[in-house]
């Protein structure tokens, strides 16, 4: 089961589009159109560099000095190091130009509008690229190879990065109880956490690289307290407190515990291998979300409807939970789907097999399967 409410998206690097165009980074590149748009705020300069690793913040006092060369080696280890920077690569690429090298500033501004095309830097290179696409800047053969070097690097470091470990068991983490209710049990942990190794190597892939957590809880309550009084999808008035499991934001939430909607007394454990089905169900939703809403993809949505309208009256009433006419209907049945094609072997797996074969056939081919 998915969560409802609205997420909250932090975009890490909303403090970076402050960073441009405030004031001239020199006087001689005042009239340069690339050093006017990474022209620099330093108080703002000095935030951001906060918060980020020592590396990028030296490389950032060195590009404040204008020592541009200097910035640039340190720059080229953060993207080794961190892959998804787009901002360390912005800032390889600025003084690349500034040091007079415009041929390895265009391939990485490319790099960045190719690769992170949502983020503040990819808005600011494309800006360049566009003002500056008739412009051939001659490089030197060694900083040809130098960037030829850094480019493998970053691939071998990008490919390293979207490869899941053998062992995913760090994802599992236990939520401790709260009041007088019990620890969960360590059979509930293991078959949780061999349940995620034994997943599909792609699936983990997509799961490592989202940063996708999974937590181990004795109730949902003791995970998130508040939530015992919001309304749960699917429970027909239910709360949370009967809700044994859900997806949010990258963690999926799994309890050994349900509890009573009345008098709020703690039902007995669920059998380990019901958790795990449970698990892959969540584990549905997680990778709906992470790649980029599954569910609501025109591909998904086709084969869904034609689907659908096969199903025979009686088999629609059984599986009405996934036929729901809102994308709750849509969400709920990619999960389902999923979880079967992960290992789901409870709720009605024969009736969602025979009725929705082109659905199944359009998410093994996004999962990798």
């Amino acid at each position: 089961m998915k969560r409802n409410p609205a997420l909250i998206v932090c975009m890490a690097t909303l403090g970076f589009s402050s960073l441009i165009g405030k004031q001239s980074i020199s006087a001689s590149a005042a009239d340069n159109s690339v050093a006017s748009a990474a022209a620099k705020n330093p108080a703002a300069a000095k935030a951001a560099a906060a918060a980020r690793s020592p590396l990028f913040q030296s490389g950032i006092a060195l590009y404040n000095a204008r020592r541009y060369e200097e910035a640039s080696r340190y720059f080229t280890e953060v993207v080794k190091k961190e892959p998804y920077n787009s901002e360390a690569f912005y800032y390889l690429g600025t003084c690349q130009h500034l040091i007079g090298d415009s041929t390895a500033c265009t391939r990485l501004y490319e790099y960045i509008v190719k690769h992170f095309p949502e983020s503040p830097a990819a808005s600011s290179a494309k800006q360049y690229l566009e003002k500056n696409s008739a412009i051939a800047g001659a490089a030197s053969a060694d900083n040809q190879q130098q960037m030829k070097e850094t480019v493998e690097a970053i691939k071998s470091a990008i490919k390293k990065a979207s490869t899941a470990p053998a062992s995913m068991q760090s994802l599992v983490q236990i939520v401790r109880p709260r009041a007088d209710r019990p620890n969960v049990s360590e059979s509930a942990v293991m078959a949780i956490k061999q349940a995620v190794d034994k997943m599909p190597q792609s699936v983990k892939n997509v799961l490592w690289t989202s940063g996708v957590k999974i937590f181990v809880t004795p109730t949902v309550e003791d995970y998130e307290p508040g939530c015992k009084y919001q309304e749960a999808r699917g429970y027909e008035g239910g709360t949370y407190k009967s809700c044994p499991a859900f997806y949010h934001n990258r963690k999926i939430v799994m309890a050994e515990h349900t509890m009573d909607e009345n008098d709020e007394s703690v039902k007995d454990a669920i059998p380990p291998g019901q958790m795990v089905n449970t698990l892959y169900h969540e584990t549905g939703h997680a990778l709906d979300f992470c790649l980029d809403n599954i569910s609501h993809s025109e591909e998904f949505k086709h084969a869904y409807l034609l689907d659908s309208a096969q199903i025979d009256p009686a088999t629609a009433h059984t599986l009405r939970y996934y036929l729901q006419k809102s994308e709750g209907g849509q969400q709920e049945c990619c999960a389902e789907l999923i979880g079967l094609l992960l290992g789901q072997t409870e709720r009605h797996t024969t009736e969602m097999r025979a009725s929705f074969p082109l659905t199944i056939k359009v998410l093994k081919a996004k999962l990798g399967l």
